[in-house]
């Protein structure tokens, strides 16, 4: 759980309880899998010091030291110590001392997982997969997802631990914790399974019946994003299809729409979401396009054609007469 105040930056709008986080925050939530605890408006009791830290530090510190005189550089050179006294002195609204409470608290914290918000103080390095599956680090190789063979991906190292991402989203494939030998391969049980035949059965019958051009890129994000159900996805993504009889043309527009960038529709639910509602766009389209049929069969309009020398003897009549 992270506990916060309540802030903009953070927070878009809290509403009889109910807590929104802004679009990044949120994503990063999502990433760290941590829940949020956002303290109330102007209630320090939930809060202590932490209240008004700035207002605090201003009024308690700086207000008396450059009154007296102080320069600037003096005064901030004296923050820690004023610091050190203060967290290691009770504090009244809920008579603990900060640095022991600091401590106590500390035994439950927990570290925050790799994290691509985190690149510009950690750069990715691009490692190439190779046949087997495998990427070298140092002298070291280290499994991943066999599907991902003769692909790339993207590395970074969190202190004992190398943490595999996808190319193109960014997403969490594996880590492993760095052995400190040397010449060794470190595997993953996960990743030394056999494959299993029986979702490709269902890939090779979604490319032979319903082959469009946007159909193999699809299944791969399927199968990326759903390594423990490929089976279950694609078989449900194949009943789907026969049961809807789509077009290819219509089909090969619900694809691109999935795997285009930073939309990647890769469940067999946000699938069918789509497809239901391009589906019912089409259908709309469709019945507009009937209704002006019917209009024009109904109540056809003929135009009479006449050649240039008519309109010109009109205007030249008009001329005299005005």
């Amino acid at each position: 759980m992270l506990v916060i105040d309540q802030d903009r930056c953070l927070v878009y709008e809290q509403k009889y309880g109910e807590v929104t986080p802004t679009r990044v925050f949120k994503d990063f939530l999502q990433e760290q899998e941590i829940t949020l605890y956002v303290c109330r408006a102007q209630d320090p009791q939930t809060k202590g010091q932490i209240e008004d830290l700035v207002k605090y530090v201003k009024s308690n510190y700086f207000s008396a030291r450059l009154k007296d005189g102080l320069s600037v550089d003096k005064a901030i050179a004296g923050i820690p110590k004023w610091c050190d006294r203060k967290n290691n002195a009770i504090r009244l609204p809920f008579h603990r001392i900060p640095s022991l409470s600091l401590k106590e608290e500390a035994t439950y914290l927990k570290p925050l997982v790799a994290s691509h918000y985190s690149e510009l103080s950690c750069p990715y390095t691009i490692n190439s997969v190779d046949k087997l599956g495998y990427i070298t680090y140092l002298s070291n190789k280290y499994s991943v997802p066999k599907i991902l063979r003769n692909t790339k991906v993207r590395t970074k190292v969190y202190g004992d631990r190398l943490y595999v991402y996808e190319m193109e989203t960014d997403r969490l494939i594996t880590e492993h914790v760095i052995s400190d030998q040397q010449n060794r391969i470190i595997a993953k049980e996960e990743h030394k399974r056999k494959e299993s035949v029986s979702w490709m059965e269902y890939r090779d019958k979604l490319l032979r019946e319903f082959g469009c051009e946007h159909m193999l890129h699809f299944i791969n994000g399927v199968l990326k994003e759903n390594p423990r159900y490929k089976k279950e996805q694609l078989k449900a993504i194949y009943n789907f299809l026969l049961e809807e009889h789509p077009s290819l043309v219509f089909l090969e527009k619900v694809l691109a729409f999935c795997v285009a960038d930073h939309i990647w529709r890769y469940h067999v639910s946000e699938f069918e979401e789509v497809f239901n509602s391009m589906k019912k766009e089409a259908s709309k389209a469709e019945s507009i396009d009937k209704l002006q049929q019917s209009l024009r069969d109904k109540f056809p309009m003929e135009v009479e054609a006449r050649d240039c020398a008519s309109y010109a003897a009109r205007v030249r009549q008009l001329t005299m007469e005005g």
